[in-house]
């Protein structure tokens, strides 16, 4: 009687085959490129990391900020996202919109930025110079409610 209990249990958990084998590594890779199609459909590098989302004056959502951090409160690059949209980019001097290139700032080496304000329609930033130790003017970029367009703040 007891060795026909393990002949049965036996039978009941066979070793995989190789046809189970293939399955089990064709569902990881499944699994796997189902992660990189997403990051991809939703365009976020994966050395980006989400700061807040941004809304409107009834708090509609307008998108989210994403920057790829250097250390604590700097970054290199900007990214605000909406949905597959890239309504904003900050990356080296060259800040652009959907519209195209909004400004150029100076080039000498300045490709490291900071928040200096983080508010719900827009945000402020600095450029830090690590070469000489300054630190830019403020720069705002804001939602243009009537162009429906993230654009840096001008005076004139």
């Amino acid at each position: 009687m007891f060795v026909f209990i393990i002949i049965l249990f036996s039978c009941r958990n066979p070793l995989p085959t190789e046809h189970q084998e293939d399955r089990i590594h064709d569902t990881n890779n499944i699994l796997k490129l189902h992660t990189e199609v997403k990051q991809d459909t939703l365009l976020i590098p994966t050395d980006f990391v989400k700061v807040q989302s941004l809304t409107d004056t009834v708090g509609k959502w307008l998108g989210d900020i994403y920057v790829n951090p250097i250390e604590e409160d700097v970054f290199r690059s900007l990214l605000i996202l909406q949905k597959n949209d890239t309504l904003y980019k900050i990356e080296k001097n060259i800040f652009s919109n959907v519209n195209g290139i909004d400004i150029i700032t100076y080039d000498d080496g300045c490709y490291e930025y900071a928040f200096t304000g983080l508010y719900n329609d827009y945000i402020i930033v600095s450029a830090i110079c690590r070469g000489n130790n300054t630190v830019s003017d403020d720069i705002y970029i804001e939602w243009k409610y009537k162009k429906k367009v993230f654009e840096v703040f001008r005076t004139l």
